[in-house]
């Protein structure tokens, strides 16, 4: 959330109170999919926009379950690798992983996708993405089957057995609509807005289609 009457300070508005940086031209509009005048984060696709969390082993789930979930609206496809949620440093640690709005410029899918996989699409939607239009994405592990939820449809699934999710490091953090480090920022840059975005640590919060 917004704070201070500027629309470029921003707060977690949960109880884990994280500090929250911004970067480039990454700002709050009054655009929502819930009603006029609401609010969500938005990037341009363009000047390394995002913002980021503090590290915290917050974001290492390691085997057990947890839900990422948002609210997402592309605008265009500005870039090749766009991030929707990036968890954790660029490709270059194995302990990262992403949910992107599209795999690469032929390709226009969710994904998720980690190094620490081979291949590294672990979960594609069937949805083909389609710009301005919102859509709520999630990303559940329930026991040993990570599921991918587009607006409430399961749509892809991934056996991990006992494994730890790629990032279980105690050095995690969050990044919103590009990645925050590394020489690929360029590459990386959504172009959308981003609402409610929601962590939940331990448990799996939707098992089945939900509305």
């Amino acid at each position: 959330s917004g704070s201070a009457g500027t629309n470029t300070t921003f707060t977690d508005s949960s109880s884990n109170s994280h500090t929250v940086t911004a970067s480039g031209n990454a700002a709050q509009t009054t655009f929502s999919p819930y009603r006029h005048g609401g609010y969500s984060l938005f990037c341009d696709g363009t000047g390394g926009d995002y913002i980021k969390t503090d590290t915290s082993a917050d974001f290492a789930f390691g085997s057990n379950d947890f839900t990422v979930e948002c609210w997402y609206y592309p605008v265009s496809k500005a870039q090749n690798y766009p991030r929707i949620l990036h968890f954790g440093e660029y490709w270059s640690n194995s302990n990262a992983w992403a949910l992107l709005d599209r795999h690469n410029s032929s390709n226009t899918k969710f994904t998720v996708q980690s190094f620490a996989f081979s291949p590294h699409t672990i979960l594609e939607s069937t949805t083909t993405v389609s710009n301005n239009q919102w859509y709520h994405l999630a990303v559940v592990r329930n026991g040993s089957t990570i599921t991918l939820y587009v607006n409430g449809a399961a749509e892809d699934t991934y056996n991990i057995s006992t494994n730890n999710y790629p990032d279980a490091s105690s050095t995690s953090y969050l990044s919103l609509l590009n990645v925050s480090n590394g020489s690929n920022l360029s590459e990386a840059q959504a172009n959308g807005y981003l609402r409610d975005v929601r962590v939940v640590k331990g448990t799996a919060i939707y098992t089945s289609a939900f509305t």
